[in-house]
């Protein structure tokens, strides 16, 4: 199983945690354990609060950026 070590960054992960109003503690938490499950380096992953909320905030930007396009 290959997870990207920035899965915080995908523009779906974001949309969805948005979308489901879960903290990205809970989800820093989910996914360090979802990667400790298939015996991945979980200390390589990116779960740094200030970073994904960077990578919220520019996708949200991206998104409404495309909807206002269309």
């Amino acid at each position: 199983m290959n997870i990207p070590l920035d899965i915080s960054k995908l523009p779906t992960v974001v949309q969805s945690v948005i979308r489901n109003k879960v903290t990205f503690a809970a989800i820093f938490s989910v996914m360090h354990d979802i990667f400790t499950a298939v015996d991945g380096e979980s200390t390589k992953l990116n779960l740094v609060y200030a970073t994904a909320q960077r990578y919220r905030t520019e996708t949200a930007q991206e998104v409404s950026e495309q909807i206002a396009a269309t």
